[in-house]
């Protein structure tokens, strides 16, 4: 995933490579899980896929 083509206001679906925790909330793959996308770029290691919806 292109960190240039993600942009900070859009909202993103999200596809977990593994676990991972935000705002004290922990979130494992196969969750549905929608970031956006400033804060996508702070977990996308651990991301597989991203798509905006």
């Amino acid at each position: 995933m292109d960190l240039k083509k993600i942009e900070n206001d859009l909202q993103y679906q999200v596809q977990l490579k593994e676990r991972i925790e935000l705002f004290g909330q922990v979130m494992y793959p196969g969750h549905d899980v929608i970031l956006r996308g400033d804060i996508l770029k702070t977990v996308l290691d651990r991301v597989s896929d991203a798509k905006p919806v």
